[in-house]
């Protein structure tokens, strides 16, 4: 029989609705996990309110606390979001690591934050002051992560959040829901009071929107689509907001970097997870010079990716998340060759199973280079120079991370410095991020940063107090 899991709001918490959650490869019902109604999101802010404050030194125990169990559950873990996701086994362990480590870097944030002294004296009407500038949490966060990285990117809110001193009403991708209940398990375990976590399940339209518009909601921390991401915003428009809203992530690359880099680089950074990140690459510049040999070589790369069950570490390409998702990828890919792309190879298989495919000549509007595709599509296009591949980048819509593959250094900061992009990341593809970097969008992919230092700023303000002599 298979489990029926809670929601979090103050202990465990059932009710007669229930969601179940499949095995992304097999079909198969893995758990089934209660959902909430609004009255509960009503609950779990009234408990948040009431949380007592925790000192700076308890939360970094706890988080590293945490840490250290994540760790020990490695395995567990990894096999959740293997199955829950259907993520190559693999990247889920690295999933698992990177979780670990994005608790250990918010425990270090709560030993480093410090305030500021004002030097009053410097002005002739504060000679007799003398004050200092010290920090507080904003209040309840509203932390709503996607199914793509259901354990990592729920940390990347609750984490910084805990660090800040901040209680968190939290609502996990109802595709993926478990990964993230074993992590307020864990925080609970780690010493984390009941109050300052609730986990919420429940569709996106229903019971996401309820915990951004509620009324005690002082800061909403979103990663998902660009409609629904502003649309919160809409409903709130006096919380803080983090929003992570996705891109159509870009490389350039010039004649002066190694052909088979180029295409190892393009691969592992368009088809890992089957493109299902963020910041997977999605459109390869090239200058025409190498154009026929990058091609060449991509296609050599990709060739080589095997494309089966997620929990078999010899299979590099797993499920995508689901049918509708696996059809409109389809759908898109037709649509850019009657738009006069060419498709240079495709390894489709049926239902959720889509290959990696590569396209060539795709025009700048189709939804293929101009969208998030958010599958493992690679396009690749030639350009007469890099202040062409630039100019085109700096069009989009999207912008967080764009590769750089140019040897002369510096040409590759006059392309840095001429993106309209947050991130520049020179010798390798826009995939790459660590936890602890500033990570974030600008224009439609959003606004804020993610990575706990970061993210601390603009969950807690600045409370200025002064002594008069």
């Amino acid at each position: 029989m298979t489990d029926t899991l809670p929601f979090y709001i103050e202990g465990e918490r059932h009710s007669d609705q229930t969601i179940d959650v499949t095995d992304k490869y097999t079909g198969d019902t893995i758990a089934r996990v209660s959902v909430c109604e609004e009255s509960d999101v009503d609950l779990a802010y009234n408990v948040a309110s009431k949380a007592k404050p925790i000192p700076f030194h308890k939360r970094a125990y706890i988080l590293d606390k945490a840490s250290v169990i994540v760790s020990n559950r490695k395995r567990e873990l990894a096999e959740t979001i293997c199955s829950e996701a259907g993520k190559p086994i693999k990247l889920a362990d690295g999933e698992v690591d990177r979780c670990a480590q994005t608790l250990k870097i918010s425990a270090s944030v709560d030993r480093t934050l410090k305030g500021e002294t004002i030097n009053f004296p410097a002005h002739p009407g504060g000679v007799n002051r003398r004050g200092y500038v010290s920090y507080e949490p904003v209040g309840t966060v509203c932390a709503i992560s996607p199914f793509n990285f259901p354990l990592n990117l729920i940390t990347h809110k609750i984490a910084p959040a805990i660090s800040a001193g901040c209680p968190v009403v939290a609502k996990p991708a109802s595709k993926t829901p478990i990964s993230a209940l074993k992590l307020a398990e864990i925080l609970y375990e780690a010493g984390l009071p009941q109050e300052h976590l609730s986990v919420l399940i429940g569709s996106g339209p229903t019971i996401g929107k309820f915990i951004a518009s509620h009324g005690e909601c002082k800061h909403i921390s979103f990663t998902g689509s660009p409609d629904v991401g502003w649309g919160l915003v809409k409903i709130n428009p006096y919380a803080g907001r983090t929003l992570e809203l996705g891109s159509n992530s870009a490389m350039i690359a010039d004649g002066s970097w190694e052909v088979a880099d180029i295409a190892r680089k393009a691969v592992t950074a368009s088809m890992a997870y089957s493109g299902q990140v963020c910041i997977s690459l999605q459109t390869l510049y090239i200058t025409v010079d190498i154009f026929d040999d990058v091609c060449d070589a991509v296609i050599s790369e990709v060739e080589q990716l095997k494309i089966g069950d997620p929990h078999n570490p010899e299979f590099k390409i797993g499920p995508m998340i689901s049918e509708n998702e696996a059809d409109r990828v389809r759908n898109w890919i037709e649509q850019a060759t009657t738009e006069g792309g060419e498709l240079l190879y495709g390894a489709d298989q049926d239902k959720t199973m889509l290959g990696p495919h590569i396209m060539t000549f795709v025009p700048e509007t189709s939804s293929i280079v101009s969208k998030e595709v958010f599958g493992p599509v690679l396009t690749i296009n030639s350009v007469d120079s890099l202040d062409d591949a630039v100019s085109r980048i700096n069009k989009s819509s999207y912008g967080i991370n764009t590769g750089v593959l140019v040897s002369d250094y510096r040409k590759a900061l006059r392309v840095s410095e001429s993106l309209d992009v947050a991130g520049v990341i020179i010798g390798d593809s826009p995939i790459f991020r660590t936890d602890q970097m500033p990570y974030g969008g600008i224009k439609g992919s959003g606004i804020g940063r993610e990575g706990p230092s970061w993210a601390v700023k603009d969950l807690v303000r600045e409370k200025l107090t002064v002594f008069t002599l």
